[in-house]
């Protein structure tokens, strides 16, 4: 089962976007990072498994892809164009997306910065603040949403934003 999600986020990027074997090394590391890391709680676990387990197969296997694919930060996600879909679109959930490399969270900011200016201007405000920390969750609960049969249970005490992301 976990295989096969880890698969399916493969699956969501499109043959424009991983066109060469280093994007494709990449995207496989960000899929098994969202599918096992993220379930894990203890630091010594998430480092175990991604600085020593996917670090020694990709460098192992993929010899030529290791120093693009074991970039930091590894981003990915299907929303670069939102603010746009959001404006022109009447159905914007339906229309089509691209699942691509993000590159560094100051290039997510501004575009998740958009989407809540234009959530307060038609909602009730929300006034968040969108810390990296609140970035890495808000952009792992997009993926599990996107994903078919996705869901996710949100742990943490009461007051630190879990029903606002």
């Amino acid at each position: 089962r976990d295989l096969s999600r880890v698969f399916q986020g493969i699956c969501q990027a499109s043959e424009h976007v991983v066109n060469n074997a280093n994007i494709l090394v990449r995207l496989w590391r960000n899929e098994c990072m969202r599918v096992y890391e993220d379930r894990l709680n203890e630091e010594n676990d998430k480092v175990f498994l991604s600085e020593k387990q996917l670090t020694n197969l990709i460098k192992t296997h993929f010899p030529n892809s290791a120093a693009h694919a074991l970039a930091d930060p590894i981003v990915w996600g299907d929303f670069r164009e939102a603010g746009e879909i959001l404006v022109k679109s009447e159905t914007p959930y339906a229309d089509p997306r691209v699942y691509e490399d993000l590159g560094l969270m100051e290039q997510v900011r501004p575009i998740l910065d958009n989407v809540l200016e234009m959530y307060n201007a038609d909602k009730t405000p929300m006034h968040l603040v969108l810390f990296n920390d609140a970035l890495e969750h808000l952009l792992r609960i997009h993926r599990i949403i996107r994903l078919t049969r996705g869901m996710a249970l949100l742990i943490g005490i009461g007051g630190s934003g879990k029903q606002s992301l």
